[in-house]
């Protein structure tokens, strides 16, 4: 994120590995807890929120409602934080105090 210039393909299939790396982490932390245990939305987080509505996302390529509601949810947080913050390649979008 803080290259000042786009991703080389081989560094974009690297970044995509982030979702397995936080799945793998939180699944370890579950394994230690009851399964019930609020982290299996922390675990559909992780691994999903990079999939698209269309089935187009990563790193599963899910489609419409087959993703986690709570993968959908920070989707959508995961897209605003990179609009209204400055980054090393970009200005931001004012948020408008929200």
């Amino acid at each position: 994120m803080l290259k000042p210039g786009k991703l080389t393909k081989e560094e974009f299939e690297e970044m995509k590995t982030h979702t397995f790396i936080g799945k793998k982490a939180l699944d370890m932390a579950e394994s230690k807890l009851d399964k019930d245990f609020f982290l299996k939305y922390a675990v559909d987080i992780a691994t999903y929120h990079h999939e698209k509505w269309d089935g187009t996302g990563y790193p599963m390529k899910l489609k419409g409602n087959k993703i986690p509601l709570a993968a959908r949810l920070m989707a959508i947080a995961d897209v605003y934080d990179p609009l209204t913050s400055k980054r090393v390649y970009k200005k931001n979008i004012p948020s408008g105090g929200c």
